[in-house]
């Protein structure tokens, strides 16, 4: 189950369950893209930090068109937050390393997941990989 970020106000998330509706579960990626919607703010970076954490989330380029996700963008604090979300979206590991210092730190999840999407990608564009 994925976690909703609601503001209880003093820019502090809450987090509750949420609900799948009418009994028809939607992927991880469509919840959190829903979410996204009117997640503003604080929400809406914990709401990125969850996606990017959640084990069955491989692909991120719809959560990060979402409007609310592309304000992140234009708030110096949740910057770097969005830029280490496009990397998940478009980048690999090695562009990763190379920004690291202006970037935040991913943990073990995060690092593997990269890695694995690196993979996919060079596979997209190589017929041997070397690794």
């Amino acid at each position: 189950a994925i976690d909703c970020a609601v503001d209880r106000g003093g820019g502090k998330p809450c987090f509750l369950p949420l609900k799948i509706q009418h009994g028809m579960e939607t992927s991880p990626l469509s919840q959190f893209v829903i979410l996204a919607q009117t997640a503003q703010g604080r929400a809406c970076e914990a709401l990125v930090r969850q996606a990017l954490d959640h084990s069955g989330v491989f692909v991120f380029g719809e959560l990060l068109d979402c409007p609310n996700v592309q304000a992140l963008a234009n708030v110096d604090e949740s910057r770097r937050l969005f830029e280490l979300l496009r990397i998940f979206a478009y980048g690999t590991y090695p562009e990763y390393m190379e920004r690291k210092a202006e970037l935040p730190e991913l943990n073990a999840a995060q690092r593997r997941k990269l890695q694995l999407l690196t993979i996919v990608s060079l596979a997209t564009k190589e017929k041997l990989i070397n690794f």
